[in-house]
C-alpha cells in the first residue's frame, strides 16, 4: 500500500493549521515576555522604594526601636541577627 500525496486543498489546510498554532505559541510567549518586563519594572521601583526609606533619617533615627522590639520579642534571635549584620559590615569596609 502506498500512501497518496494530499491535495493541494489538504496541504493549504494543514499549513493554515500550523500557522495559527504559531501565532497562537507567538502571542502566548509575547503575553509572558510583557508580564516578565512588567514584573522586573515593579520589582526595581520596590526595591528603589526601600532603599529610599532605608537611607531616610526617620528609618535610621527608628533604629534602635526596631531593635527593642525585635530583642523583647526574641533576645537570642536579635543578638544573632545584630551580631551577623556587624560582622557583614566588618567584611564590607
Amino acid at each position: 500500500m502506498t500512501e497518496e500525496e494530499p491535495t493541494a486543498e489538504e496541504r493549504a489546510v494543514q499549513a493554515e493549521a500550523a500557522l495559527q498554532a504559531a501565532l497562537q505559541e507567538r502571542n502566548k510567549l509575547w503575553a509572558e515576555l510583557q508580564e516578565r518586563h512588567s514584573t522586573d519594572q515593579d520589582l526595581a521601583f520596590w526595591r528603589g522604594r526601600a532603599e529610599d526609606i532605608e537611607r531616610s533619617r526617620w528609618w535610621r533615627a527608628g533604629a534602635p526601636l526596631r531593635l527593642a522590639k525585635r530583642v523583647l520579642a526574641d533576645p537570642a534571635a536579635a543578638l544573632s541577627d545584630s551580631a551577623g549584620a556587624l560582622r557583614e559590615r566588618r567584611r564590607t569596609r
